[in-house]
């Protein structure tokens, strides 16, 4: 796919998810398998998938398991996830959006394996962890607070 095609194709899908209606099963779940058969570049793979972890901010709670703790990009590189969620709270603040309950409740799962991404970048995926869980905040069920075991060998 030629560059140009790739970033009209990325910045499609973003206005895509910005339409979406969180609240609607059929929106999200076609947001997760389009994300999931997304082949660009890592860099819109990031993007992209930050873009859908950020919709989930405005989604209902979930009872039980929610399915959407495990977005699936295959276009991410292992071990970035953490990265993308970073991505996504920074993205909800440029916003003027508070983190919800619900966000904090996926965020976990997004940012397992935070402690081993790319030195370039670690200090801003913990500030945007910490970000996530301000002080008085829940800030004990931070991922910084928590510990998640890795099922992929130091990789997320």
């Amino acid at each position: 796919m030629p560059r140009a095609s790739s970033t009209e194709s990325n910045e499609l899908f973003i206005a895509l998810v910005a339409r979406a209606d969180p609240a609607n099963a059929k929106d999200m779940d076609g947001l997760s398998a389009a994300l999931f058969n997304f082949r660009l570049p890592p860099a819109s793979a990031l993007t992209a998938t930050a873009a859908v972890m950020a919709a989930c901010n405005r989604r209902p709670a979930a009872h039980g398991y929610d399915g959407y703790a495990n977005l699936v990009c295959p276009a991410l590189p292992d071990g970035l996830q953490p990265v993308a969620a970073a991505a996504a709270v920074e993205m909800l603040g440029e916003r003027g959006k508070a983190i919800t309950d619900n966000f904090r409740g996926l965020a976990p799962s997004w940012f397992r394996g935070y402690e081993n991404v790319p030195e370039s970048v670690k200090e801003q995926v913990i500030a945007m962890i910490r970000a996530a869980w301000p002080p008085g905040n829940k800030e004990g069920e931070s991922p910084l607070h928590r510990s998640f075991p890795s099922f992929a060998r130091g990789k997320s």
